[in-house]
């Protein structure tokens, strides 16, 4: 008697601790998208369409998304995927490591907002996401297009690892942490997006310690293709670094508008062809002002019909050898910092 007691509170206890458990840590969740008659969980969120394999989202969303085969149009219809952020810790815009800690560590841990991996023929559009420790994260695919989005106060915005032929064309960025849009791989377009940090406005435009602590980095590539058309931060605002490229493959960066960087406007350690750009610097300049840079280049490397204005140094290039040409370079503190030899410079 004495035993079977014990055993049923023992019971008892067990069920009561699970259902506490459920209440303190709820369970993540994620829709995931396929090619079936329902579209997966397609039907659970929004419209699927058989035919043409799109799934439409019907209503805002908490949990994130899965693409689970390819050839799908993923569209957000203007809906939202809002995250859940570790409300414990604030996203404090003078620290980061308390930002990453927010929207890193939170129900959603660092799951992203949208994910995929090897997949091809993917289009995922109109979608605002906010509160996500990364929008859209990808690996190992092929020839896919990101359009139209809206990703706001998040950790990291697109991430695209071992990808191909891919296209991320006229999103909107506003309030990322660290990278905005990283991507490595072959044959990529970065195309006519808008990237800024509106919380990182100058509070004293006479000198750059009136930027709150901004975005970490605009565009950060390893790998060949074409980044144009871009605009980076605007006249009133700015963040650490617009544009980095990494390795050796070719790769073309044209018509962006880059404003206020505390560091590089552009930055390209090799093989780079870097033409009709505008990068200027919004901020005054004073004896305080740091080192930055508008364009910064390795070895192999074109550089013209750019204008560079108000920096405190306008081309730095550290390897030879390098071209540059008919750019217009005015209101900088210097002009010019070339290292080793071999260069082409003209009708600057």
């Amino acid at each position: 008697m004495f035993l079977r007691t014990l055993l049923k509170s023992v019971f008892l206890i067990a069920i009561v601790a699970v259902a506490m458990i459920g209440m303190i840590v709820p369970s993540a969740f994620a829709y995931t998208i396929t090619d079936d008659a329902t579209g997966g969980d397609c039907s659970t969120i929004g419209t699927w369409d058989s035919a043409s394999r799109t799934c439409t989202l019907s209503d805002d969303i908490t949990e994130n998304i899965i693409i689970g085969a390819n050839n799908i149009v993923l569209d957000g219809n203007g809906k939202t995927i809002l995250g859940n952020p570790n409300t414990e810790y604030s996203p404090d815009s003078y620290d980061f490591d308390r930002s990453h800690q927010y929207y890193c560590y939170g129900v959603n841990q660092s799951e992203p907002a949208i994910k995929f991996n090897a997949k091809t023929n993917l289009v995922i559009k109109n979608f605002n996401i906010k509160n996500w420790c990364n929008g859209i994260v990808g690996t190992d695919s092929i020839n896919n297009i990101l359009q139209g989005n809206t990703i706001t106060e998040s950790q990291g915005g697109i991430n695209l690892a071992s990808s191909s032929g891919d296209l991320i064309t006229q999103n909107n960025f506003d309030d990322i942490k660290e990278t905005v849009i990283y991507l490595s791989g072959s044959d990529f377009t970065i195309s006519d997006n808008v990237i800024d940090d509106s919380n990182s406005l100058f509070m004293d435009t006479s000198n750059l310690s009136g930027f709150h602590n901004p975005t970490s980095l605009g565009i950060h590539v390893s790998g060949s293709g074409v980044i144009k058309g871009n605009t980076l931060a605007s006249s009133e605002s700015g963040f650490r670094n617009g544009i980095i490229k990494y390795g050796g493959e070719q790769v073309t960066i044209k018509n962006n508008n880059i404003w206020s960087m505390k560091d590089t406007g552009i930055d390209c350690s090799t093989f780079c062809n870097i033409f009709d750009n505008s990068i200027i610097f919004g901020a005054s300049m004073d004896e305080d002002y740091t080192d930055s840079i508008g364009i910064h280049t390795g070895r192999y490397t074109s550089i013209h019909n750019n204008i560079v204005d108000n920096w405190e140094i306008a081309l730095k290039i550290g390897d030879h050898p390098s071209l540059v040409f008919d750019n217009l370079f005015q209101n900088n503190l210097r002009a010019f910092t070339l290292s080793g030899s071999q260069y082409v410079v003209q009708n600057n």
